[in-house]
């Protein structure tokens, strides 16, 4: 499955060394390059990554912790999260 190969393909990055996000600064991954380069940007300092795997689409709902007395908030659009294998699917 999908989600398979994602965790395959993190598991393969965190083997190699964490990536740092200095890394990036001033290199972002090209739209077009391949899936495990662009995961490979986003686990930047992680461990892993919440995948939206089937345990996730077959819940009723999704809950998102959220603290203000631990500064823990999500202020962002659903879609900064999202990542297609497929660059040109992204762009559409």
């Amino acid at each position: 499955s999908n989600v398979d190969s994602m965790r395959n393909m993190m598991d393969q990055i965190l083997k190699g060394g964490m990536p740092a996000p200095a890394d990036y600064e001033g290199k972002p991954v090209p739209i077009n390059a391949p899936p495990i380069e662009q995961l490979k940007e986003n686990l930047a300092d992680r461990t892993k990554l919440c995948l939206y795997d089937t345990e996730m689409q077959n819940s009723n709902s999704i809950h998102i912790r959220v603290e203000a007395k631990e500064h823990v908030r999500l202020i962002e659009h659903f879609y900064n999260f999202v990542s297609f294998e497929d660059w040109r699917v992204e762009n559409w």
